[in-house]
Formats: structure tokens, C-alpha cells, sequence
């Protein structure tokens, strides 16, 4: 018993003191990081200067497990600081999906919507900044010195924190498979739109259609700008700079209208007979969901990328997305 409380202690005793060496030498190396005033120059530091109108093309990947697969696709977008504390924002994208659990699930649809469309999303809204607030902090700055070496250096920077109310409007069309083969799908209640009783069948088999969504979203944003130029005072060791906006979001989602297009059917398969069905009114919908997301502008690279995941209202269940964007952004003051 005794050796083993010694043994313990030591293991203790030397575990102590390899912390506080790693600890001494973390310091050490962060102080000497840390440069003097007279070792560099702040050409610009002024995060509240950033551009005010941002042109944004964008192309995308949507991937949503109520058509089993991903979309690609690109569009257009903007946003515009009408003032310190509102920006608006505006953007369309067109997608093409295709199914990653069977490829070949055209040759298996028995029934097509009567009104085919592709992949759309419209989106409008706003965002109000009730909290702006400018801090001074040690950042963390890449300088390409001598030779193309890349040496980091801490020095004082001003960020931009704001904090934002979000809402808005979006409508979304999103062509849908739904089936009874795949256990990644639901399936329909429908009825023949020639029926006067509109007797409830469920659609045993796989049918393709349109589902479109209006959408009312509310949430919060938070939001870290910077806008630097900063040279080192030894020639040959450059100068870094750096424009960025970047947002963490997340959103409360309300869908009060979710129509999904009728259902063309031109074989007889019982108690299914040939005609036009309505999907709409009897098949299950969720008309709540969220979306948490993540995304930066880099003013200097001219890039945006966003991710995104949610749980999209439509198909009751079956909304749980992820979604990831990219982007060239152009922007002007």
C-alpha cells in the first residue's frame, strides 16, 4: 500500500511539473510574438469602414433527405447597409438535384407532377442591430518575412461586435420524390380529383412532384468585422490586411403555406386507377423548423461561404438538411 501511495504521488509530482514547464514555455513564446509599437505601423484599422453594397454570385450544395440525394446549383445575391444599424439583403439560386439512394429512380416513378420545376429559392430580409460595440483585443496576425517565410505576430486590433435581430421572407419550390420502396421516404393520402366523395388512398409506389414552401423566418445574428492594414516597420518583412464580416445565425421557421402540385397518373395500378390526384390536402406537413448557420465575406478575396443546417417545414419528419455555399462577392462603398 505503500509503495503505491508513493508511486502516486511521484506520478503527480512529475505531471506538475511538466504542466508548468509547457505553461512557461507557452508564455514565453507568446510574449515573443508579441511585438513593440515601434516594431510595425497600423495603416488602417477602422472595422466600421467596411463596404456597404455587396453584389454576391453563388453556386451551392443542398443536401436534404426528402429527395434522398444532393442539389447543385448557382444564383444571385446582395446585401446593403442602409446604416450602422440596418442591412438588407436579397437573393435568388437555382439548383439540380439527383438522388444518391437510387440513381436510377426515374425508371421506378409511376405518377409525375403536372407542374415540373426546378430547384428554387427567393429569399428578402433584414436585420436590425440593436447592440454595436467596438473592442480592442490581441489578434493573432500572418506576415510573410524574409525568404516567404510566414511568422505570426500578436498585435492590437479594433473589432466590430454587433448583435442583430433577423426576419424576413422565403419561398421555396423543391421538386420531391415520395415512396413506399425506400424507407428514407414517406408516402402520399391522396384522392382522384374526378372523385366528388375525395376518398383517401395512400399512394402505394413512388411519385414525383413540386412541393412549394412560403416561409416567415425570425432569429438573431452575431456578427465580428475587421478592416486592417498593418506593416511591419522592417522593410523586408511586408504588410498583412484583411477585410472580413463574420455571422453566426440561427433562425425560427414558419411555413404558412406548404403546397405540394397534383400527381399525373397514366397506368392503372389497384385501387390506384389512371387521373389526376391531390397530394395537398390529406398528406402530412410540419410547418415548423430552424436553421443554425455560419458565414464569412472575405472583402479581399472577393469570396463568401456559408454553412447552414436545419430542419426545413414540408414533409412531416422528414426535413433535416445540411447546406453549404460559396461564392464570389464584389463589393462596393
Amino acid at each position: 500500500m505503500l509503495k503505491i501511495n508513493r508511486f502516486f504521488f511521484i506520478s503527480i509530482l512529475i505531471g506538475a511539473l511538466v504542466l508548468t514547464y509547457c505553461s512557461e514555455v507557452t508564455a514565453q513564446e507568446k510574449h515573443d510574438n508579441r511585438l513593440s509599437p515601434d516594431q510595425y505601423t497600423i495603416l488602417k484599422n477602422d472595422p466600421k469602414n467596411i463596404p456597404s453594397f455587396s453584389f454576391i454570385v453563388t453556386s451551392g450544395a443542398y443536401n436534404i433527405n426528402t429527395t434522398g440525394g444532393v442539389a447543385l446549383g448557382g444564383g444571385l445575391g446582395g446585401m446593403f447597409d442602409l446604416s450602422e444599424k440596418v442591412c438588407l439583403s436579397l437573393n435568388g439560386i437555382y439548383q439540380y438535384p439527383w438522388n444518391i439512394i437510387n440513381t436510377d429512380i426515374s425508371s421506378l416513378i409511376q405518377g409525375s407532377s403536372e407542374k415540373r420545376q426546378p430547384w428554387q429559392e427567393y429569399d428578402i430580409g433584414g436585420t436590425w442591430y440593436p447592440y454595436c460595440s467596438f473592442i480592442k483585443t490581441l489578434e493573432n496576425f500572418k506576415f510573410e518575412v524574409r525568404r516567404k517565410r510566414t511568422q505570426i505576430y500578436q498585435i492590437p486590433d479594433s473589432v466590430e461586435l454587433k448583435l442583430g435581430i433577423r426576419s424576413g421572407f422565403s419561398e421555396i419550390i423543391l421538386p420531391f420524390y415520395c415512396s413506399t420502396k425506400f424507407s428514407a421516404f414517406n408516402s402520399f393520402t391522396g384522392y382522384n380529383v374526378s372523385d366528388p366523395v375525395k376518398k383517401k388512398i395512400l399512394m402505394t409506389g413512388t411519385y414525383a412532384t413540386n412541393m412549394d414552401i412560403d416561409m416567415i423566418h425570425v432569429g438573431l445574428s452575431y456578427e465580428i468585422i475587421k478592416d486592417y492594414i498593418i506593416k511591419l516597420n522592417d522593410p523586408s518583412d511586408g504588410k498583412t490586411e484583411g477585410t472580413y464580416k463574420t455571422q453566426f445565425y440561427a433562425d425560427f421557421l414558419f411555413a404558412p403555406i406548404i403546397d405540394y402540385s397534383n400527381i399525373i397518373i397514366t397506368k392503372n395500378t389497384y385501387p390506384i386507377i389512371s387521373g389526376t390526384y391531390n397530394v395537398n390536402d390529406f398528406s402530412p406537413k410540419s410547418t415548423f423548423g430552424f436553421r443554425l448557420g455560419y458565414s464569412q465575406i472575405s472583402y479581399n478575396d472577393l469570396f463568401k461561404e456559408t454553412y447552414e443546417i436545419g430542419y426545413l417545414p414540408g414533409p412531416k419528419g422528414m426535413g433535416l438538411y445540411l447546406l453549404v455555399k460559396g461564392g464570389l462577392c464584389f463589393s462596393f462603398n
